[in-house]
């Protein structure tokens, strides 16, 4: 059950709320638990209070380090640390925690950031999850100013920006929170002492904020945090109408639109929402001649991911009437409050545009916020919020709107003096409709700007050559007057809906080329496993370039990765040089990315992005499992090979020390003894034999040299080799045998390791039948043994460097033979086979291509 817990410790009132199991931060995996220390202040004893925890839970058994830490100086705080280990120097690492895997980390001032290896700011809540996500508890302090939520509220009661914030649902879904509360005249004392800043450090800024009326406040807004949360976290039965989770749950929405000053908009809605446990959406509404439009507001994107931060959700709707849509997105969602900013516009725009405000307020059915956007604060240098200018119209080219200047003022003459030629046999209205084409096809060329100034142009002109009295700027008729005001009114509608027209029909015919060329791209990414190739020859064609390069900037220089046509060597002789990822430049030559094509050049630009980071871990893959594979063999030969060594080396060294007894040793026991030491040193022998056979397999160092080979008398040499164990080998081999092409040293060794297996694993007594058949162009050679057998499930295991299936140790050897029997098989193109024995046993099978086959 959620409960509230007060202790007083050291002079400091903590009071912990234990959130219910089903935070979360928990899942079915081993999850570790966050435990947060929140404060109102600097100098609460957030930190104090953190170390005494730990340590208390290090005396108690629990392994705990300290994972970053900032004792800011101060004598108290430093000696609380105790022996408490450290990683790092003062920065938290999430790498060197994980690969110490404590059970308890302590992790101080969680809303900074710290540098990656890569040189990058990590902040500290995401290296904090990442401890969570490995099974580590965490426990780590806060101010209640450097939540995202409020810290616009304490810049206004500290006069202190705040610096970096952390998310509040990071907060809000920890396990546990402490709050570490002092009054503001202990705070006050502890200052004045240079308890909590030395007295050099303590500025104007920082005696502001510890005013004992800015205290206070802090003070307050933290219990009052606190207060929510112990009703957020409070269990309510099954259908109780208080629950949350219920549809009587409040609703605020928030306009978003994309300017900076949404972003304190936001912060004020968020707070409504918290004080109310209200659901927060923020809705961005995107006027209908916007949509298609390529790229996105960066500001936009900033601010979607505040309201994420903040716990609330993103909508985008796309309308040509932006209040009703707030409204009927708020209807819809059932909302309760509807929260606007005020936008920063001129009255001429208000009075020719109307206001968004009115609109809302007079269509609104639910309760309307009005936030001022005057007063907001600005964030602190380094989180600014990006902005960028606004980009003309990229519908045309900029040679097309060039030619739309020069036709908007020669049209409107061209026409007048075609109509005069035409020495008035027209009317006054078909002299005019005709200048209004010239109008209208000035708009289809360029746009509204040119058929605006076309417009005003034949309006002169009219007036001038068509409407008495003739070549004076007057009109003496109040119809030709009346006439040549709708020509303009006319003239200038027209323009504006055939220019939006042409946008639309451009801005569409992009938007299908776009498709096409992402789709492309998609399938060249989905065509190989390493789509670089295809991406660049795919990039060079869609933007008709010569050639196209990808290098990757090495410490040694330029390294190519891929390229495609006539390939720039360097920038220089390429036509434009644009970054991929960090390490990568693209190289053109012959053609360049247009700012009309920004959104399809950006994507090729992040897909190409992601294919090299996908071939580096492809390579770092493939390192890692040769790495993991060399690891195994060497543990594997370490494991067999100190038993296999010591047994022949201590059979050979006992009987050479007893040979150099001064005895007189019989010839029978002297006859022994050297057996021993000869057999113990062939053994040592087959030994290294194997192991150099296994290492050159390896590292792919074998030098075949295939010539005529007969199998009789490789079989005939490798039976003369074997030690004697009581075992009958009985050949049944063809005299008519063809040869077999192959490497006469490679295929003793086969031979000799598979009889040799053959007659170890053989109960004594027992028979080894080796035979050879000719079947089609194929020759099959087998060695037959009615020992254990191998089951079918381990046959593919056996064939792998000190791997058996017995390993009991009632027979000697490493797991070598079959393995070095295998990889030289498969070296001169072989095939071995394991099968069963009828009536028990193992039977391998050789399969050779014999000379003059297809194979050979």
């Amino acid at each position: 059950m959620t409960g509230v817990v007060s202790v007083r410790m050291f002079g400091v009132v903590t009071t912990r709320i234990v959130a219910h199991p089903a935070t979360p931060y928990h899942s079915a995996m081993a999850r570790g638990e966050l435990r947060i220390y929140l404060g109102a202040a600097p100098g609460v004893g957030k930190t104090y209070a953190m170390l005494d925890e730990g340590r208390r839970r290090a005396e108690r058994g629990t392994d705990v380090v300290v994972g970053a830490l900032d004792t800011h100086g101060r004598p108290a705080t430093q000696a609380q640390l105790g022996r408490l280990e450290v990683l790092g120097d003062g920065g938290l690492s999430a790498d060197a925690v994980v690969e110490r895997n404590p059970q308890l980390v302590l992790v101080d001032e969680l809303a900074l950031s710290d540098l990656t290896p890569e040189g990058e700011r990590l902040p500290r809540h995401r290296a904090v999850a990442r401890l969570l996500d490995a099974g580590i508890d965490v426990i780590t302090t806060v101010d209640i100013g450097q939540l995202e939520s409020l810290g616009e509220i304490v810049h206004g009661i500290t006069g202190i920006a705040p610096g970096p914030l952390v998310p509040d649902r990071v907060v809000r879904t920890a396990d546990q929170i402490h709050l570490v509360d002092q009054t503001p005249e202990a705070l006050r004392r502890r200052l004045a002492h240079g308890n909590i800043f030395p007295p050099d450090q303590v500025g104007p800024d920082v005696a502001n904020a510890f005013r004992t009326e800015s205290l206070a406040a802090l003070r307050e807004l933290t219990l009052s945090w606190m207060a929510n949360r112990v009703d957020e976290q409070v269990v309510r039965p099954p259908g109780d109408p208080g629950d949350p989770g219920w549809e009587t749950r409040e609703v605020v929405v928030v306009a978003l639109t994309g300017a900076p000053s949404s972003e304190h908009v936001i912060r004020r809605a968020a707070r409504l929402a918290e004080r109310q446990r209200a659901r927060l959406i923020g809705v961005h509404v995107r006027s209908v001649e916007a949509v298609g439009a390529s790229g996105a507001s960066p500001t936009l994107d900033l601010q979607r991911r505040l309201i994420a931060g903040l716990g609330g959700e993103y909508r985008e709707v796309a309308s040509g009437d932006v209040a009703a849509a707030l409204i009927d997105l708020a209807t819809s969602e059932g909302a309760t409050q509807l929260v606007v900013g005020t936008p920063k516009r001129s009255r001429w725009i208000e009075l020719s545009r109307g206001s968004l405000i009115n609109d809302v307020l007079q269509q609104s059915p639910v309760d309307v916020h009005v936030v001022s956007s005057n007063g907001r604060y600005e964030p602190a240098a380094g989180h600014s919020t990006a902005r960028l200018p606004r980009s003309a119209s990229t519908t045309f080219s900029p040679r097309r709107q060039a030619w739309s200047w020069v036709i908007a003022v020669a049209a409107p003459a061209l026409f007048a003096v075609v109509l005069t030629l035409l020495d008035h046999s027209l009317g006054l209205s078909a002299q005019l409709l005709v200048m209004v084409l010239g109008v209208t096809s000035v708009a289809v060329v360029g746009g509204a700007r040119p058929a605006t100034l076309a417009a005003a142009l034949a309006f002169v002109l009219s007036n001038w050559f068509f409407i008495p009295p003739l070549h004076q700027l007057s009109i003496t008729s109040s119809e030709d007057a009346v006439s040549l005001a709708v020509f303009l009114v006319v003239a200038l509608a027209v323009g504006t809906y055939v220019s939006r027209s042409a946008q639309r029909s451009a801005e569409s015919l992009r938007a299908r080329s776009d498709a096409s060329t992402l789709a492309a791209m998609a399938g060249a990414v989905a065509s190989s496993e390493d789509p670089l190739p295809a991406l660049v020859e795919r990039l060079r064609e869609v933007y008709e370039a010569r050639g196209a390069a990808l290098y990757f900037a090495s410490p040694s220089g330029p390294t190519l990765v891929a390229s495609a046509g006539d390939a720039p060597t360097s920038a220089e002789s390429a036509d434009q040089s644009l970054p991929v990822g960090r390490d990568c430049q693209l190289l053109l030559a012959g053609g360049v990315f247009r700012a009309v094509d920004r959104s399809t050049s950006t994507a090729f630009l992040d897909q190409l992005a992601v294919a090299v980071e996908q071939r580096a871990l492809r390579a770092d893959r493939e390192e890692a499992k040769a790495a993991a594979s060399t690891n195994e063999l060497r543990a594997a030969l370490l494991a067999a090979v100190s038993h296999d060594l010591r047994t022949p080396l201590s059979s050979v060294k006992v009987a050479v020390s007893t040979l150099r007894q001064p005895t007189d040793w019989p010839d029978d026991v002297r006859s022994e003894l050297l057996e021993a030491i000869e057999d113990g040193t062939d053994r040592l022998a087959g030994l290294i034999t194997n192991l150099l056979d296994m290492s050159r397999i390896q590292a792919g160092a074998v030098d075949l040299r295939l010539a005529e080979v007969r199998v009789d008398e490789v079989v005939a040499r490798a039976a003369l080799a074997l030690p004697p164990r009581g075992i009958d080998i009985r050949f049944d081999l063809d005299d008519r045998l063809p040869s077999v092409h192959a490497d006469a040293a490679l295929l003793g060794h086969i031979v000799s390791n598979l009889m040799d297996n053959a007659t170890k694993w053989s109960p004594p007594g027992g028979t080894v039948v080796v035979d050879a058949r000719e079947i089609g162009d194929r020759l099959h050679l087998r060695i037959i043994d009615q020992g254990p057998g191998i089951p079918a499930s381990m046959r593919e295991q056996v064939r792998k460097p000190f791997q058996r299936h017995d390993d009991s140790g009632s027979v000697e050897g490493t797991g070598l033979g079959l393995a070095v029997a295998d990889g030289f098989a498969r070296l001169m193109g072989f095939d071995l086979v394991l099968d069963d024995t009828p009536g028990g046993g193992t039977t391998a099978t050789l399969v050779m291509s014999v000379s003059g086959s297809t194979d050979a």
